[in-house]
């Protein structure tokens, strides 16, 4: 029988490849269309056709699993699927793990209108009998009047649009200065227990464009986070201060005091590391990392201890995936903590239209009244106005601008200077002794930080070194598709594969935009700086992993280039494939980049002429309406952003009381 249910497991499994491997040509000739680029579809078709491959084709079947949660191809890589340690905790638990948010973030996808208004009403906020005062300001009268009947109103002191790093620390930082607020958030809440630790449903339910997300160009694979507690939700803990050369820049080049020296910011980012709990010590160590620190010692390159915002013992490899444990401090187990044990309330499955303002004669052209959202709930799609004091944006880089724009505000600054920290990966092979069973996905994540070739002295445009990580359904969207032989290798390896990344401070931007069919994330082919700075980290890399004593290294370019590691091996061979890379580059599509965190949509600056919101996080347009997410970033970091996001976020909720007051 049990021979029956794998012959039955894999031909399902065969169908699936077979059907997707036959639907390839049309998503390939859609794609293209859609690039309208002549110059794209005839120079790259072939590593356009790779990636949509790669995206379209082996993805879905990486990523799928039986009914029991399992997919059949996991014992032949060498993985585990979910957190083994989480399943036995799970099983041998006598209750339900802590559910810190549970009474106060109310879903308005599972209740009805009267019961959304009740519960509202129930929390200490006041529910509005007729919205009609706001329904005018949304765009000229956009709904009709039957949708402002029976349109729900609640008033607070406070809105508060996202629950990420930014708009978490916000809303806890109000919510203990005594003002009501009220959280928005477009996802779901995922508590302890709801977590999967399955790759493809937590890419589908908590990850912006459900894990599959590239820039316009195609160039840039994005990972944003998209449920309750944003990014700090799935990032993998890294927790770094702003470094001290670009707080200088922002306070001497963007003329902005607040990042000088002994500020208002520096008192903030100790505020956030004693609340997130950061560990500069991050105990036991994986394998990569390990192999990282083998490397970069042999070679005499910089390498220090990466501090997280969890203690010690959290040696999780599945942080991406939300913590089952509570360990990792994300603002769903801290900030938003702080928030609604202090009277706020939290929304979630609630998508926002719009900001909502009046014209004033206070010197400023505008001032925000709230904001008008759509919701779906057991009484249909209906809408939600929310009257406030002062409202607070916190999308994150890639929909605060869209927000704002569809909110009629014009500032040419709002969606320019897109910052995303690209990233190029290379791998190194590291065959198992038949002794230790480690693999390379287990263990603290980012654990280790290298500035070797980081340029911290110099301006800081070069890259910083750190290790992934990679689960499979991911790591198949990077690895070239050479053949079926060389992938089914290639994926064999998986568990014994470490890889290290180099991060780049980007010095070209990119945008965001509205187009005809939504959101648009252009980020134009990297500019010549950033090119020649992730071709020397990637050196470095190789140079680590070589070092470190892997048998095989290599590239995810869409021509596969690697180089086994022998004792004949020479020094001038190892130089000759090292300079083959280097003379390769990255070329347009020819090489998998990706991005894990996205600044400086909604730039802060002095003047409206150079950025979109003031020193104090406010638009320059609207009066009470603030931004406070890693968009307000004057330019990239060079760094892991979740500290910075969440010390300017606490400035700025420091400014919203004083505004208020």
């Amino acid at each position: 029988m049990c021979m029956i249910k794998d012959i039955k497991d894999y031909l399902h499994t065969f169908v699936w490849v077979c059907f997707l491997m036959y639907y390839r040509l049309i998503i390939v000739t859609m794609k293209c269309f859609m690039l309208k680029s002549e110059q794209l579809i005839g120079e790259h078709v072939d590593s356009l056709h790779a990636n949509v491959l790669n995206m379209h084709d082996i993805l879905p079947v990486s990523l799928q699993v039986d009914k029991y949660g399992y997919n059949p191809a996991w014992e032949a890589i060498g993985y585990c699927g979910p957190d083994p340690l989480a399943i036995e905790h799970r099983k041998k638990a006598q209750q339900a793990a802590e559910r810190p948010l549970e009474r106060n973030v109310l879903d308005v996808s599972s209740v009805s209108k009267n019961g959304l208004c009740l519960q509202l009403k129930e929390a200490g906020f006041e529910v509005l009998e007729d919205v009609t005062h706001m329904a005018k300001l949304w765009h000229e009268g956009k709904c009709s009047q039957e949708e402002v009947r029976s349109a729900i109103g609640v008033k607070c002191d406070v809105v508060v649009v996202g629950s990420g790093s930014g708009g978490g620390c916000v809303a806890g930082v109000l919510a203990k200065a005594g003002l009501k607020v009220l959280v928005l958030e477009k996802g779901k809440y995922f508590a302890r227990d709801d977590l999967s630790l399955l790759e493809g449903p937590t890419l589908d339910k908590m990850y912006e464009g459900g894990g599959i997300l590239t820039t316009a160009e195609c160039n840039v694979l994005l990972l944003a986070g998209a449920t309750l507690g944003g990014g700090s939700a799935i990032n993998w803990g890294a927790s770094f201060k702003t470094p001290s050369h670009v707080l200088e820049e922002w306070a001497v080049v963007e003329g902005l005091p607040l990042f000088n020296k002994g500020s208002q910011y520096e008192a903030a980012m100790e505020a956030v590391l004693s609340r997130l709990s950061v560990q500069p010590d991050p105990g036991e160590e994986n394998l990569q990392n390990r192999l990282m620190w083998k490397g970069c010692k042999k070679l005499g390159y910089h390498i220090v201890h990466a501090s997280r915002n969890s203690i010690a013992d959290h040696a999780c490899g599945w942080c991406g995936f939300g913590c089952w444990n509570g360990k990792k401090q994300a603002t769903s187990e801290t900030w938003l903590v702080d928030a609604t044990t202090n009277g706020a309330t939290i929304l979630s499955s609630v998508s926002v239209n719009a900001v909502l303002y009046r014209n004033s004669a206070q010197g400023k052209k505008h001032q925000a009244v709230g904001i008008v959202a759509n919701m779906e709930n057991h009484d249909g799609e209906g809408l939600l106005f929310v009257e406030s004091q002062a409202t607070v944006v916190s999308c994150g880089s890639l929909n605060t601008p869209v927000l704002l724009q569809r909110s009629g505000l014009r500032n040419p600054h709002i969606g320019k200077h897109l910052y995303l920290h690209p990233v190029q990966v290379m791998w190194g092979y590291f065959p198992s002794d038949g002794v230790s069973s480690e693999v390379t996905y287990e263990g603290g994540i980012i654990t280790a930080v290298s500035q070797e070739v980081a340029n911290w002295q110099r301006g800081g445009h070069g890259c910083i070194l750190q290790c992934p990580s990679f689960h499979p359904g991911v790591l198949s969207v990077i690895v070239p598709w050479l053949s079926g032989k060389d992938f089914k290798k290639r994926m064999s390896r998986f568990s014994r594969t470490a890889h290290i990344f180099a991060l780049a401070r980007d010095h070209g931007t990119g945008s965001v935009s509205i187009g005809k069919h939504g959101r648009v994330i252009s980020y134009p082919f990297l500019d010549p700086i950033d090119h020649q700075n992730l071709v020397d980290g990637g050196e470095a890399a190789l140079r680590i992993l070589i070092a470190a004593g892997a048998s095989e290294v290599g590239t995810y370019n869409r021509n596969g280039d690697s180089l086994s590691i022998t004792e004949e091996n020479t020094s001038a061979q190892v130089e000759e494939f090292l300079q083959k890379v280097r003379s390769r580059g990255l070329g347009k599509l020819e090489t998998p980049i990706c991005s894990a965190h996205q600044m400086g949509s909604c730039r802060m600056g002095k003047d409206p002429a150079t950025s979109a919101v003031d020193p104090n996080g406010e638009t320059w347009e609207v009066s009470g309406l603030f931004v406070a997410d890693a968009s307000v970033f004057p330019s990239a970091i060079g760094i892991n952003p979740m500290i910075t996001t969440q010390s300017i976020a606490y400035c700025i909720a420091h400014a919203v009381i004083k505004a208020l007051s």
